[in-house]
């Protein structure tokens, strides 16, 4: 307990020694990065396709990591997992010079304002298409575009058993 309040007091003390930050982002001090998104984001429409002209495509990579297999139901045959989905395209209205902004070479960018791939899962088992988590993608110089969000998918899968009466693993080393 008396930890506890030692330490309260401690941080307490520190956040009334630091000063205050305006709210308003307008009264925010100039800044490259400021002066850059500004650059960038003015007249940007997030629902046009980013391509010189309508009839010409859009490459996107994709990329899928898986980071835990959370449940794998037989009976359902419906797996769960945790992955980050990397998704890469070029956009062309967000190239900047970087000696323009003071060396800056990435700048980060809330998904929500930026135009972002329509793609899902067509076999998700939960009903819920959508990536929700609030991330950012990072636009690089040459308006290469990369956002990498975390997600939890249930996907319908045919589960196939096979029994195995052998135990232990096989081990070549070379």
């Amino acid at each position: 307990m008396r930890c506890n309040l030692l330490f309260l007091f401690v941080v307490g003390h520190c956040l009334e020694l630091t000063p205050a930050q305006p709210n308003d982002p307008n009264k925010l001090p100039s800044s490259d990065g400021r002066r850059l998104f500004d650059s960038l984001m003015s007249g940007y429409n997030k629902l046009v396709r980013p391509v010189r002209n309508d009839t010409m495509s859009l490459d996107i990579s994709l990329g899928i990591k898986l980071t835990q297999l959370i449940d794998v139901d037989e009976v359902d045959q419906v797996v769960q997992t945790n992955i980050w989905l990397r998704q890469e395209w070029n956009d062309y209205r967000l190239q900047w010079n970087p000696d323009e902004y003071g060396g800056m070479k990435t700048f980060q960018i809330p998904k929500d304002m930026l135009w972002i791939p329509d793609i899902v899962l067509y076999n998700n088992a939960d009903g819920d298409y959508e990536i929700t988590l609030k991330t950012k993608a990072v636009a690089r110089w040459d308006g290469q575009i990369v956002w990498e969000p975390p997600a939890i998918y249930k996907m319908s899968l045919i589960v196939i058993l096979v029994p195995s009466k052998r135990f232990g693993l096989n081990h070549y080393l070379g």
